[in-house]
């Protein structure tokens, strides 16, 4: 307990108290009040806090209210008890004394010591707490979630700031950014509260927009973790200090990155709509996802199966070709860490754990949410073909995926298939038949994530993964083979057997991913897909290779894609159009229609491309879909309206002509003939769009005949060219036989 103690008025007072006779009342205290820490609080004095407000009171010429600021008070729930620790002699008054460095040190030392006692009656008490508790700061402010006292407050301390010399209309940053036992400023708790008006007082006070808490996280990496997109624009629109929308924190991740990580609303649960609204405030005032080297691997892979949230991430990564990273000639996949091949992986090392331990089945990830994240990565440009070969990144999960080097996306799932197999066909296992159902889920999961890469293009009979590419050495910036190796054996992750992929030949790669019954269907349907498309216009052209020894990167010797070696006759090199890099026929059997003119581009980007105009082709179906709508709308009210004039009209005349005692049979032949000579707009509407339908199949059928007829062409070029370089490869050894 705290006790408030006193002198004696005098000497009867103590002898009324104690009952007895006594002398030297000066030697005696006197307690005026028992407090219990655990329900009481304390409200800082203004001398010490200049935010604090100190309690109203009329008072002649003003002498009251400087006494009031070096007050401070304890609030019990029965009472308010005002203390000062500055005591002046002859009731000197005095402004400047009572603002003396001796008055300010002994109140803080007396508000410390009460506050210390309070906090420590709450053992266990939080950071928010503690401000519910000390009361005058602007944390308390914020936590007790007062706007109009935070106002007034701030008002009070900017007017007792000028008052002694401020003349900044901004207040100091040692008061408006105070900094709590645990370093978060005021703005950090309004951040976290997603309190954006609050934000909007403090910044306009004169707020840090920039300051950091323990872990290097500035207020806008607070309120990206929130996804409080109406805070981040409050924040950024700080005029001084302007605050980077780029700053790290401590594990070197900008705002953008940490909202698309570890981004949540405040029921806890991730948001598409809101974390595409935060990550376009960001990107409006120049915030990226990552700068430069990280330990972390691009949030692309870190979002897991959230398909929605993937898809607002992709949206705003620049994905089309040219790349602007400042690395030139490497892949799309390469630049965000091969995110296809990354799912695959963290598919293949759950089904790893779940086999170990019967209870890891259940942290398998649905079906749903796997072919999701496959099918979002595929429809926006990712080979489904190209071999891993290297990652721009530093941290443990660059090792971890470089030791799937050479390995397609189906590779993954093969090295998955055989482990899934040797489980399933083990003595022990097959009498539980609880893992017995887990173990056919997971071979359905392998089958489904099978057919979503063969219909987007993905090949069965790829060669094994090689542990070189060709002659070429290991990207710089990038881990080796070898380092990899090393790494995966010292961590608990599943052993990458390249012999056993080696050993298997086509009958039982189908026969792992389904059969060839199940595969037949998907193969046929990326092969039975138009072989152009039109552009939608994002993708663009180029006329010469980018040749770079960067991960995905293209040369005269490999398919920059699958890694086979190119050929004078077989296995011809060609360029593709959109990414500038080399790649043989089997990577590029589609292509993309540019003015009416074929381009060569990859499978990964002709599924960008179809991706992208069946958008557009949307778009454009919805409000046209939405104006004939609209139009026939229109047009059914003109017809009622025409219909009610014309029978009103009509009724008018039969009555007249019954009245005048004749027939009304010549007013009925009257309005058939109006309404032969008129047709209604409804039919009008629907004639213009039949006559749309059937315009639009000719020219359909047209662009069927010309689509034939140009395979044709190409075909008997390719067969000429073929034809030629033979005949020069006969000539050549003729001559040189002789």
């Amino acid at each position: 307990m705290i006790l408030v103690l006193r002198l004696p008025l005098d000497g009867d007072e103590v002898k009324r108290l104690l009952g007895s006779q006594s002398s030297g009342h000066n030697s005696y205290l006197i307690a005026e009040s028992v407090i219990d820490p655990k329900t009481s609080k304390i409200r800082l004095s203004q001398l010490t806090h200049p935010t604090s407000l100190p309690l109203k009171a009329d008072c002649a010429k003003g002498l009251q209210n400087i006494r009031k600021r070096t007050c401070f008070d304890i609030l019990t729930p029965t009472e308010v008890i005002e203390l000062s620790a500055a005591f002046l002699p002859n009731d000197s008054f005095d402004n400047m004394e009572y603002a003396s460095e001796k008055c300010l040190s002994d109140t803080y030392r007396f508000e410390h010591a009460i506050s210390e006692s309070l906090l420590m009656a709450h053992m266990n008490f939080q950071n928010m707490e503690q401000h519910q508790i000390i009361l005058g700061t602007p944390h308390s402010y914020v936590i007790g979630g007062n706007d109009q006292v935070l106002k007034e407050a701030l008002a009070s301390a900017l007017e007792l700031q000028k008052s002694r010399g401020g003349g900044n209309n901004k207040l100091d940053s040692s008061i408006i950014d105070e900094r709590d036992t645990s370093g978060n400023t005021a703005l950090h708790y309004a951040c976290r509260n997603r309190r954006s008006s609050t934000v909007g007082i403090l910044v306009g006070a004169g707020s840090n927009s920039s300051a950091q808490t323990a872990d290097l996280k500035t207020p806008c990496h607070i309120a990206a973790t929130g996804l409080d997109a109406t805070t981040l624009s409050i924040l950024l629109s700080a005029q001084y200090p302007r605050p980077d929308p780029n700053a790290l924190d401590s594990k070197l991740r900008t705002p953008m990155f940490v909202a698309a990580v570890e981004g949540r609303t405040a029921d806890g649960k991730g948001n598409a709509s809101a974390l595409d609204q935060c990550l376009s405030a960001l990107e409006a005032w120049g915030g990226q996802l990552m700068i430069g080297n990280t330990t972390d691997l691009h949030p692309i892979h870190l979002v897991q199966w959230k398909s929605a949230e993937l898809g607002v991430i992709l949206s705003h990564c620049h994905y089309h070709y040219p790349l602007l990273s400042g690395l030139a000639g490497v892949s799309v996949s390469a630049l965000y860490h091969y995110p296809l091949h990354g799912a695959l992986i963290h598919l293949r090392e759950q089904i790893y754990l779940a086999l170990s331990s019967s209870e890891g089945f259940t942290k398998i990830p649905s079906e749903m949410a796997i072919v999701s994240r496959l099918q979002t990565l595929l429809i926006h440009g990712f080979e489904p073909n190209e071999r891993l070969e290297g990652i721009f990144c530093e941290g443990i999960g660059s090792k971890h995926l470089t030791a799937y080097f050479g390995f397609t996306p189906l590779q993954i799932l093969l090295a998955a298939a055989k482990e899934v197999q040797a489980f399933e066909s083990s003595n022990q296992k097959e009498k539980d038949v609880e893992n017995g159902r887990a173990v056919k889920n997971v071979i359905e999961i392998i089958q489904s994530c099978a057919k979503t890469l063969l219909e987007k293009g993905a090949r069965v009979n790829m060669p094994p993964p090689p542990a070189t590419r060709l002659d070429r050495d290991t990207p710089p910036g990038c881990y080796s083979l070898n380092d990899a190796v090393e790494e995966a054996q010292s961590a608990h992750v599943p052993h990458v057997n390249r012999d056993g992929l080696n050993k298997l030949d086509n009958k039982q790669i189908l026969s792992l991913l389904g059969g060839a019954d199940r595969l037949k269907a998907p193969q046929k349907l990326f092969a039975s897909l138009p072989k152009s498309v039109d552009s939608a216009g994002t993708l663009q052209f180029v006329t010469s290779s980018r040749d770079s020894n960067a991960p995905g990167g293209s040369d005269d010797c490999s398919c920059s894609v699958c890694w086979s070696e190119f050929g004078l006759i077989s296995n011809r090199k060609h360029l593709c159009r959109a990414s500038g890099r080399y790649v043989c026929n089997d990577c590029s059997t589609k292509r993309l229609l540019e003015n009416r003119t074929e381009q060569r581009i990859t499978d990964g980007l002709f599924n960008l491309a179809t991706f992208e105009k069946n958008s557009v082709s949307g778009t454009r179906k919805s409000q046209v879909s939405s104006r004939i709508a609209s139009a026939c709308h229109a047009a059914s009210r003109l017809d009622m309206k025409s219909n009610s004039v014309s029978s009103s009209s009509t009724s008018t005349s039969d009555r007249n002509r019954s009245f005048l005692g004749l027939g009304s049979s010549s007013g009925s032949s009257a309005t058939d003939k109006k309404e032969q000579r008129n047709l209604s707009a409804t039919e009008r509407i629907t004639s213009a769009i039949s006559g749309l339908g059937q315009a639009k199949d000719a020219v359909i059928e047209r662009g069927a005949k010309l689509e034939g007829l140009a395979e044709k062409t190409e075909a008997l070029n390719n067969a000429s060219v073929d034809f030629m370089n033979m005949a020069k490869e006969l000539e050549r050894q003729q001559n040189s036989w002789w």
